[in-house]
Formats: structure tokens, sequence, C-alpha cells
């Protein structure tokens, strides 16, 4: 997981080049008329959901209105609590103040407003326009001030509603913290899918000109697969968030409803009425219509017979299931209720086993077998049954869509259902010789076996798109596959440079171990590369959770595309040699690991000798303190820590309140901070409230080298550990 630096955007960059930016650029493209000229009125949608009835004649007309109002800007302070109370606190007092008699346009700015339901104060909802920001010279500051805090990640700019499912899936540390699983199930799962994006229409303002009434019919089934494969996954007690943009029922309740029903009471909904108090909310519908082109229905048996088959899984319950069901313990949030987006949104948590991989887990495999308490044997599985091909056939068909639902998909949707060692079907049968024999799947195999689920679940008009696509799916250029399949600590996933771990009594991890003199409690079993080559690059961390999901059986049906923290990342330079240690403290995975580095590699620092480290490229040491200077001497050349405490200064007026540590390569007559540009400029603001000035050079690239045969890494160091660091493999 990089830092949000320059580099950093290129991975996901398209082959042509073209990044994220692009995506506005094409959508105000694709309307003449221009972005802010598209007129905020769509008949149709307003016909129907006043046929839908979602909410009362009067506050309909409150619900239409605030839609065509502008989406207030939000953000959220992130990371450690106290970090993100101080920099909540920091806006406070710096910044609001220079704000309070600013006008804009005529009128007086309305300051930010902390979210009343958001925990801790930390999520903010801002009216003003961010043309706004930009020309005030005092709301420009303002603006900088969140832009430089954004870009480092210490604040998530992101749509208020967009908070909620992770609030309410309340994930704890332990979650998933389980050793080498058999089954890979999880403790929490978030199914955010693919919706007719209505509740946008504040923000994404081509959606009045493209909605249309089938646009949720379309992704219905899709939806449904999506959401049965999340409670397949999860584990028994854990808990799952269904969230849409959308206000269709038929998204909405409908798929909640059918899950509900395909499960047999192994799911339920969750009551969280007390969870987020002061967030306003509507409760879940229990009755909604049927919308076609051919008419309104309210029941299924209103519907031609050789259409039934197709929207049965749309319509309502009847009122019995509805009750048993408590749909209205699913969420509705309405933009004109707190000036939101619009969002839907249920927690369901799983009591009783749901289809093969609970049955794997209690059994080791796909066996009967009785649930204590209860009556019926698991030979008529919730979810599916081999004995029950009707049903089979049923949940076959819910994984194609209609043409809207297509076009939402992504290349991995056709994943959705996985690859097992217990299955006997088709789409599995070039696993099925090794897993028959407790022979790990053939690296090849993965993702030939992509290609052909994906064509054969396709349909008949998509089989060749799709065949195309999932063709395109290469495995990862590794040097020995061969190898790789043999060696234990190894473990790959689709189309993805694998994942190894490093042995404890390896000759890197003790080398790490050796040079920072690490504590006994800290773990040497979380250390991963990825690649197999003799010359690490980066080293990253992961927790215990992590390990255990990519070491389960089943964990090659994932596309890991990243995991864990980057601790550790080899100099390059032509000091390497000359280092006791070539590899370097990453800031991204300093916090874990500081506590448990020797103390002789921890150095405590002041204020002063903070800014002159922030201010100046490759400090010499005659520019610290003398008592910093005596000790970088001390040190041996390669990676240390500093320490700063705001306890122990006097007159500090900063707005950072808790100690702090930093990395830092140590060189022969010099020292390099390793923070990328915007984390310095951060830390500047925060540490004395000024602006980062144009940085000093205190040594010029490469002159070290030239007074000294050992030569030096500093300035490289600096490189990889800023911007360039977010771009490693």
């Amino acid at each position: 997981m990089g830092k949000r630096g320059t580099k950093g955007k290129q991975r996901f960059k398209k082959k042509d080049g073209k990044d994220w930016r692009d995506a506005t650029r094409k959508q105000k493209e694709r309307h003449p008329s221009g972005w802010d000229d598209i007129e905020m009125k769509n008949e149709a949608l307003e016909r129907y959901y006043k046929t839908q009835g979602i909410l009362s004649e009067e506050e309909y007309k409150l619900w239409i209105e605030s839609l065509r109002t502008p989406l207030p800007s939000s953000f959220r302070f992130t990371g450690s609590k106290s970090h993100a109370i101080a920099l909540r606190d920091l806006m406070v007092s710096k910044y609001f103040p220079t704000l309070e008699n600013v006008e804009v346009d005529g009128e007086k700015l309305e300051l930010p407003k902390v979210m009343p339901w958001y925990p801790d104060q930390l999520g903010w909802t801002s009216p003003a326009a961010r043309s706004a920001l930009r020309k005030v010279p005092e709301l420009s500051r303002f603006h900088r001030f969140l832009v430089a805090e954004t870009e480092v990640g210490n604040v998530s700019r992101q749509e208020a509603v967009s908070m909620i499912p992770v609030l309410l899936l309340d994930v704890k540390p332990e979650h998933n913290n389980a050793d080498d699983p058999k089954v890979l199930q999880f403790d929490r799962v978030l199914c955010d899918v693919p919706c007719s994006g209505d509740g946008t229409l504040r923000k994404n303002k081509p959606v009045w000109k493209q909605w249309r009434e089938l646009n949720g019919n379309g992704l219905h089934r899709l939806q449904c697969a999506i959401l049965t494969r999340g409670c397949e996954v999860l584990k028994i007690g854990g808990l799952l968030v269904y969230s849409t943009c959308s206000f269709n029922p038929v998204e909405n309740e409908a798929v909640v409803a059918e899950i509900l029903k395909r499960g047999r009471g192994s799911v339920e909904l969750v009551d969280v009425s007390s969870k987020l108090p002061e967030l306003l909310r509507k409760p879940g519908l229990r009755k909604w219509k049927v919308i076609t082109e051919d008419g309104v229905y309210e029941k299924l048996d209103e519907m031609k017979i050789e259409k039934q088959d197709h929207f049965k899984t749309m319509f309502p319950p009847t009122e019995e299931k509805a009750e048993k069901y408590k749909l209205e313990r699913c969420l509705r949030i309405y933009p004109h209720l707190q000036n939101t987006g619009g969002f839907f949104v249920a927690v369901m948590m799983k009591t009783k086993k749901w289809g093969r991989l609970d049955r794997m887990q209690l059994r080791g495999g796909d066996v009967p077998v009785v649930d204590p308490g209860t009556e019926r044997m698991d030979a008529e599985p919730a979810i599916s049954d081999h004995n029950d091909e009707r049903r089979k056939r049923e949940l076959d068909d819910e994984d194609s869509t209609g043409p809207d639902a297509k076009k939402a998909r992504t290349g991995d949707i056709g994943s959705a259902q996985p690859i097992t060692e217990e299955a006997s079907t088709p789409e599995t049968s070039v696993n099925n010789s090794k897993t028959a024999s407790n022979q790990k799947p053939s690296f090849s195999s993965l993702f030939q076996v992509r290609a052909d689920n994906d064509a054969k679940k396709a349909g008949t008009g998509d089989a060749q798109r799709a065949s195309e696509e999932a063709s395109t799916l290469e495995p990862p250029a590794v040097d020995n596959p061969d190898a790789l399949e043999e060696n234990p600590n190894a473990f790959l996933t689709r189309g993805e440079d694998p994942f190894i771990f490093l042995e404890r009594d390896s000759e890197t991890v003790r080398s790490l171990d050796s040079f920072y003199k690490l504590s006994p409690e800290f773990p040497r079993d979380l250390f991963v590369v990825r690649s197999e080559k003799e010359k690490l690059k980066t080293i990253y961390f992961v927790s215990r959770s992590v390990k255990s999901v990519l070491s389960a059986e089943n964990s090659k049906k994932l596309r890991v595309i990243n995991t864990g923290i980057r601790m550790f990342t080899r100099n390059n330079g032509e000091s390497q040699s000359t280092a006791v240690c070539e590899y370097r403290i990453n800031n991204d995975g300093l916090l874990p690991i500081a506590d448990h580095i020797g103390k002789d590699l921890r150095l405590q620092i002041s204020s002063a000798d903070t800014v002159v480290m922030l201010k100046t490229e490759y400090p010499k040491f005659e520019l610290f303190s003398q008592e910093l200077q005596e000790k970088f001497k001390e040190l041996a050349l390669g990676s240390c820590l500093l320490e700063f405490n705001p306890a122990n200064e006097k007159d500090y007026h900063g707005s950072i309140q808790t100690p702090m540590v930093l990395p830092i390569w140590r060189a022969n007559v010099s020292v390099s901070l390793l923070l990328s540009k915007l984390e310095k400029r951060s830390l500047m603001h925060r540490l004395t409230g000024e602006e980062l000035p144009d940085m000093v050079m205190g040594l010029e690239k490469g002159q070290e080298a030239k007074d000294s045969k050992d030569g030096t890494v500093e300035a490289e160091g600096e490189e990889e550990a800023g911007e360039g660091v977010a771009s490693e493999d």
C-alpha cells in the first residue's frame, strides 16, 4: 500500500497512459451541451418514484427539490485517533478564525460543520464550492491545507454517505485473525454493488439524462449474485453490509429479501437503530412495485406467465414474510434529511451454514452434517445442493444479467464463482486432476480456468467478448513458476505477482534482526516480498490475519493486487556495500516496528533540529546541535530513527501534541530525512504553523561521493522514500 505520491498514481494508469482524471473529462465530452448546462430534470425518474410511493407526497417534494441542489463537499480525518484529533484541532484553531468574516459573492461564508453522526467529530462537511476555495485568499489557504493533508493520507475527501457502510461494519483488529484456516472466509464483508446511481444526482449531473426506469431491473440479478457470494464467504457470526447509491427498491429491499429467502434462516438483518444515533434515516420498505416497459405490477401473478421467471425475485415478499425478514431494519438515506447524497444500507449477520464453504470449514469437505440443535441435515443446504439440480440451475442463471448490468460489470465479476477443490463441474475440471490428489493447482491452469469460466457464464451473446477479455489475463512474470509451486511460503493469486513469506532464519531477516536489534516480541514471520529474486527491492509487513488469508487453501480464487505495508526498502547507491544493513526503514511501515527497534538507533531530536531537517536537503552534521552531531558520528552508516517529543520542548506552539518518530538515512557526513516533499510540507505546517520554503541544499547530489571513496546514497534514498516509493512493485 504505497503513499499517494505522484508516481504512485502511475501504476493505476491505463495502457494508453490516461489516468483517472480523464473520466471526468470524458463525461463532459459526451455531453455537447456542457456539464454545467445539463438540466436537472427527468420526468421518467419523477414518475417512477411517485408510482413507487417511497415517501409521502409532502416529503416527496422536499426530496426532489434537494436533488437539484449542489452536494456539499465532505472529508474525514484518518490515521491513528490521537493524530487525527490533533489535526482536527489544528483546523479549528488555526483556519476557522480566519474564515469567520469571509464573504463569497456577497454572502457570508458558512464554515465547515462537523457531521453529528461521525465518531469523535472527525467527519466534516463544507458548503463552499471548490471554485470559491481557490479564488478567495482566506479560503485558498484552507484549501491548500486540505489538499496537502489529503495527499499524504491524513485527510480523506469522501462523500458523507459513503462513510456509513464501514462504520456499520464495526471492523476490529482481531477479525480474520486465525492461523492458516482451511477455507478462506471473512468476519466482515462489504458488498457495495453496481447500481443505477440515482442517489448521486446531486454530484453526478449526467445521471439526470441517463436515468431510465429499467436500469434497476437490469442490475437486480447481478446484485443478487454478488450478495449471495458475499454471504457464502462470510463466517458464521460475521457481519455483511450491502449498500447501493440508489433509491430503487428493486435494487435494494428486493435484493435483500431474495437473499433472506434463499438463506432459509442462515442470514438475518441486524437492528442498527442504536448505531450512529444522530444519523437521520428512514426504515426499509415492505412494499414496492415492479415497473417494466409493459406496465406497473404489484404482484407476480399479474404479469404474463412467460415473463414471471425473469422478474419473480424483484417482487416484495408477502406480509408474513416481510414481518419475518424485518426489512424495516434496512437504512434509507435521503438527501433532504441531512443535506447528503442518497444511499441504501442493510447490515446482515450470518447465523448458520451457507453452502459449500461452511461445510468445508466444519467437516473438511462436502459431507452432510447436522447442525447442533437443528433437525434438518445439510443435505438440503441453504444456498445449493448437488442433489437439487433445479435450484442449482436457478442460481447459475443469476450470473447473467440484462444489457445495463453488463455495462456495469467489471472484468472480475465472472470470477465470483470460485474454483473449489471439491467441485466437479466442467468449469473446474482443469483443476480437478490435481486437487483430487491434494496437490496444489497448476500455476498456469489458474488463468485458463478464469478464461473458460467467464466465457461460459456470459451467455451466447457475450461469450466471444468475455473469452477475449479473459484471455488477456496472463500469469505473472516470474522467473521460475514451477519452483514457486513447490515453495510452501509462496502464494499465487490471479494475474498478479506472487506473495512470498520470508523464512525467519533467512539471510535477509537475520540481517534486519541484527542491525536493527529487533525485540524478541516482534513477529519475524510476517515479512512478505513480491519476487523470488535474490536481491529484494521492497519488504512488506502484513498482519497475522492477512497471512491467514493468503495461505488459505482456496485463496487462489482472489485477485490480490497488493497487501501489507512497505517496511524496508533496499538502497541502490554506491554506499550500499559499505552499509551494515542495505535496507532502510520505510515511513509507511514505521508505526508497528518503531518501538521494537534498539534504543541505540532511536535518537532524541529537538524541534529546532527537526526544522533544519525539513528545510534542508541532505543536511551535513555540522548544521545540527552539538549534541545531535555527536550522536550522528557514533552511528554506523545506515538507517535509524529520530524521536521528537513536544513535552520536552519549551515555548512550543505547534499542533503536534504526541511523540513523533521519523526515519532517516545516516550517510558519511550528512543525513537524509526519508519523507516525501508532501509529507515534509505537512509536518512543517503542524510543527511551526509555517509553510515549507524552497529547500536549501545542504549537500549537492554526488558531492559526498566525490569527497569519499565510499560514496553515499542519501540523495537516492530520499527520492525513493518520497514520491518514488509509491511506484515500487
